[in-house]
């Protein structure tokens, strides 16, 4: 690879596909292994429904890898004012976390609570993502925008050699999996002290995704030559793709079928073989949004992109406040369907449910001054900028221009 010298970079229409997709499938994901108890009646079909949740569980990864692609492709090649970006990302993350974080604690929290004990417990889980079970994907975004101007000099320096400091993140990341899976998950060790701790709060932790935030901030710097490879090679991506489900799926039978295993560990998220399929699903999905952004230019900008921009734009809000949505389908929506109709049709029926009111919610408020902070959004302005006036970063997108 030659590196990439950032002058002046054009907007990424894929980044809105993506960002569309990672929010749909965290949806899918919570609906799906949430129901799965309530909803199945026999063994096999909780295992499918399982099955199905394992595979989608590589939405934490894409997450992560948006988030490091997105902030590198905006900030590499100039300075980083440290106190300016961690004021500016403040506002459009740390204040709408907060917020939802209060009312995820007023809402399950009894009503007669005492307030020092409110205020207590409000500050405890604010600190470990715990006001409801989504906010960790925002905990760890408001951790890697901490350390991103210390991470993006480590991009620097590394960006000469990107396969030795893929391989090595890589390598980083699969010895961490395979050692916390086969010791803290299966047990091996008395949870006390800090392995209690660990154990409680290690998904909630950047470090454990560190491969993800280093393949994103590689892949921005060497973007062009990573997409000309994917439309280049698109049947070894999607074989790739293909082979990585059926293995992660297969791995996941052989789990439950043949060694017995808990469902709960051989569905985890941090385990080995999520570092070999969450790239090729990753490149995959990047590969779709490639081929979607095929002869686009600054004056014509991909089919149907209005549309996605849009959707893409409420993702941020979406991860927010969907559990509130997921409550009431969980509550009364799929309880009310006829026990006759298939597991997957009411699961569906639920995901497409909380994804078009969470949306809807989210559309409403990015119209209004002050409110649309609350999902990390600017107040609407009189005239809606072009999309090359537009950066990657959500939410609060910096001001990138398009050029050759």
């Amino acid at each position: 690879m030659s590196q990439v010298k950032n002058a002046r970079r054009p907007y990424i229409y894929e980044l809105d596909l993506l960002r569309v997709v990672t929010m749909l499938t965290v949806i899918a994901v919570h609906i799906t292994g949430i129901s799965a108890a309530s909803i199945n009646t026999t063994t096999a079909g909780l295992q499918a429904q399982n099955a199905v949740v394992n595979l989608l569980h590589v939405n934490r990864s894409i997450f992560m890898f948006i988030s490091a692609f997105a902030l590198v492709y905006v900030y590499y090649g100039k300075p980083v004012q440290t106190i300016q970006f961690w004021k500016k990302r403040s506002l459009g993350i740390l204040l709408p976390y907060v917020v939802w974080s209060f009312l995820y604690e007023i809402f399950k929290l009894p009503h007669d609570v005492p307030w020092p004990i409110f205020f207590r417990v409000l500050a405890v889980d604010t600190l470990t993502g715990q006001a409801s079970f989504q906010l960790y994907f925002i905990l760890i975004s408001i951790q890697f925008y901490i350390i991103f101007p210390f991470f993006l000099a480590l991009m620097k320096k590394v960006a000469r050699h990107p396969w030795i400091t893929l391989l090595t993140s890589f390598t980083l990341q699969v010895v961490y999996l395979y050692a916390d899976y086969h010791t803290v998950q299966m047990g091996r060790i008395p949870l006390v002290g800090f392995w209690h701790y660990y154990a409680r709060y290690a998904e909630r932790c950047i470090l454990s995704y560190q491969f993800y935030f280093v393949l994103g901030g590689i892949t921005a710097i060497y973007f062009p030559q990573v997409r000309a490879f994917l439309l280049r090679h698109g049947r070894v991506v999607v074989s790739c793709a293909v082979i990585a489900v059926a293995t992660f799926t297969l791995h996941y039978i052989i789990q439950v079928r043949i060694y017995h295993e808990p469902i709960p560990h051989a569905s985890a998220v941090t385990q080995p073989m999520m570092a070999f399929y969450s790239p090729c699903i990753i490149f995959f999905l990047f590969w779709l949004a490639s081929r979607w952004t095929i002869n686009t230019s600054p004056q014509q900008p991909p089919r149907a992109f209005k549309f996605w921009h849009t959707l893409s734009d409420t993702s941020f809000g979406v991860y927010l406040c969907h559990a509130f949505m997921l409550t009431v389908a969980l509550s009364w929506l799929i309880p009310a369907m006829p026990t006759s109709w298939p597991v997957a049709l009411r699961v569906f029926l639920g995901w497409l449910f909380i994804a078009s009111i969470s949306v809807s919610f989210c559309l409403v408020l990015l119209r209004i001054p002050v409110l649309s902070r609350l999902i990390g959004r600017e107040a609407p302005k009189k005239a809606t900028p072009p999309p090359e006036n537009k950066s990657l970063a959500t939410p609060n997108r910096d001001v990138v221009k398009l050029g050759a």
